[in-house]
């Protein structure tokens, strides 16, 4: 009697930041499954045919780690891997994990890369629907404990490469407006002379100074020494200086990585690197805010 298994196959998006205590952790995971799928080829076994049980595959597992110097480590055990001194002089940047053998009714694959938008992918077949769903628990719950948030999804895998385009537009916006027009500067102290005449009221001393004011601002009279000033504006310059400095921190986004050997380093870097943005991009939006609500109540 032919039966219907569904394989059970998940890819998440990086960053993933992977450290080697993390991968410790897994191991142990590791373990655990290959012992599930195991029993469930074990009950497997008793269904079949006596003819076919020398084709039962063994329940094996494979662990390879691979260099950006083409050096791959491979053995059966992940712990055994991490402890082996020549990872030390490597760079790693894919993970691959195997237990039992691909396309069995009785495989467990899991592979995380740096390429690619860092995915993290693994694939369950398994027969047994209660050994799919408990192994499925198993390294979901190992995915959960180090699962980048879909905030770090976004910056690492859309903002950090659309920046430059973004930046591009943005500044030149700024740039197109940091300097005052002469002509609306004038006009906004031609205004206020004409406010403060009306506030003191018209009398014969100022009579002319108030005509004067008229015939300017109807006429739109530029001095030609005025007109050749371009003073710029502080609040502009202000936004931009801040921008700048988002812009330079956002484009360094963290990327997957395998912290393992020459790898330390960079993940340690990453990890202290989305502390900090998470910390400074908040602090030079709300600061500022909060120092002028603050200055503003004070004054008042």
């Amino acid at each position: 009697m032919s039966r219907l298994y569904i394989p059970t196959e998940e890819k998440i998006k990086g960053p993933w930041l992977i450290s080697q205590r993390d991968l410790e952790n897994l191991d142990k995971r590791l373990d655990l499954i290959q012992k599930k799928l195991y029993i469930a080829s074990l009950n497997n076994m008793q269904l079949k045919p006596e003819e076919d049980l020398l084709n039962e595959a063994v329940i094996e597992k494979k662990i390879i780690i691979s260099s950006n110097n083409k050096s791959k480590l491979t053995d059966n055990s992940l712990l055994d891997v991490l402890k082996d001194q020549k990872l030390t002089n490597l760079n790693p940047f894919k993970l691959e994990i195997e237990i039992g053998k691909k396309y069995s009714e009785f495989v467990f694959l899991l592979s995380v890369s740096n390429k690619n938008e860092g995915i993290l992918e693994y694939a369950v077949e398994c027969i047994d629907e209660k050994t799919k769903d408990e192994i499925k628990y198993e390294i979901d719950n190992w995915i959960e404990e180090i699962k980048p948030s879909k905030l770090k999804q976004f910056w690492s895998n859309y903002l950090s490469s659309s920046l430059i385009l973004i930046g591009i537009i943005y500044f030149m916006i700024l740039f197109g407006n940091l300097f005052e027009s002469p002509k609306s500067t004038y006009k906004e102290i031609l205004k206020i002379k004409a406010d403060s005449l009306i506030n003191n009221g018209i009398t014969n001393n100022n009579q002319n100074q108030a005509i004067d004011l008229i015939l300017k601002l109807q006429s739109e009279y530029i001095p030609a020494k005025i007109n050749e000033k371009r003073n710029i504006q502080p609040k502009i310059l202000k936004l931009l200086i801040i921008s700048t400095l988002c812009f330079f921190v956002l484009f360094i986004a963290p990327k997957t990585t395998i912290g393992l050997g020459k790898n330390k380093q960079k993940l340690k870097f990453y990890k202290f690197w989305v502390k900090f943005v998470f910390i400074f991009i908040p602090s030079v939006i709300i600061i500022p805010f909060l120092f002028n609500l603050f200055y503003d109540w004070i004054v008042k």
